[in-house]
């Protein structure tokens, strides 16, 4: 947590010196993306946590989406906050004795990451950048195991993770279309996390129709009785990107 604080104290003291305006960019969207929770205690015993799009209005009961950001001259910060709740019945999990009985898992996911960094290759078409950052989780699962060789159990985790990563768009000439991407690897409280976001953005004259498919993945490492577990997120997003 120190290195996190003390990176992004280097990171705002040439920020604040910029003079050039600020512009910023803020997209509210909805992520549909498959669940999956796995471990080598469920090996043999029933296999893992796995909800897919199709489930999802069953399950989903709240979410809330939103990414932003502002950039000065070759400076930049990136922020975007995810908060799902699921009410998962028997019927929208991978069969197993583990989970086959269980009457209801209850799931709340809040992911917040924070990152800044500086533009590395900029054109009239294309840039990219480059970013340091953190990324705070938040999982919630409370699980009502019934006649099963597992007990019922209510972890509630957090991680905090250090990441590393590179965000860019390229924009084709002449047109309202625009591909933008995004990339990170961390550590920290997991024994390793990554994301890859690629999409495809089109331009209307005051906001932009943003679409694209996400894959966010943890190796959480042992967590209390649950050894190596392994979890992800990935399906698409559609959303609608507002600058000024």
């Amino acid at each position: 947590m120190k290195k996190i604080i003390a990176s992004a104290m280097l990171l705002a003291a040439p920020l604040a010196s910029q003079a050039g305006d600020w512009e910023y960019s803020v997209t509210p969207y909805l992520w549909l993306p498959t669940i999956s929770m796995d471990s080598p205690n469920f090996n043999g015993t029933g296999g893992g946590l796995d909800v897919g799009p199709t489930n999802y209005l069953q399950a989903l009961d709240f979410g809330l989406m939103l990414d932003a950001d502002a950039r000065n001259g070759e400076w930049v910060i990136l922020g975007d906050l995810i908060y799902l709740d699921f009410g998962i019945k028997s019927d929208d999990i991978t069969p197993g004795p583990i989970f086959n009985r269980t009457s209801k898992i209850d799931l709340s996911a809040s992911i917040l990451n924070l990152a800044g960094g500086k533009t590395l290759v900029k054109s009239d078409d294309y840039y990219m950048d480059t970013v340091i950052g953190w990324r705070r989780t938040h999982l919630d699962l409370d699980t009502k195991v019934n006649g099963n060789i597992l007990p019922s159990f209510s972890p509630s985790l957090t991680f905090n993770d250090f990441i590393v990563g590179v965000n860019g768009e390229y924009d084709f000439p002449d047109s309202k279309w625009s591909v933008p991407y995004y990339a990170d690897i961390g550590t920290g409280d997991s024994d390793l996390t990554w994301q890859a976001v690629i999409g495809v953005d089109y331009a209307f004259d005051s906001w932009k129709l943003h679409m694209n498919y996400r894959h966010l993945d943890y190796d959480f490492g042992d967590v209390g009785i649950i050894q190596d577990l392994q979890t992800t997120f990935s399906g698409p997003t559609i959303g609608a990107k507002f600058e000024f």
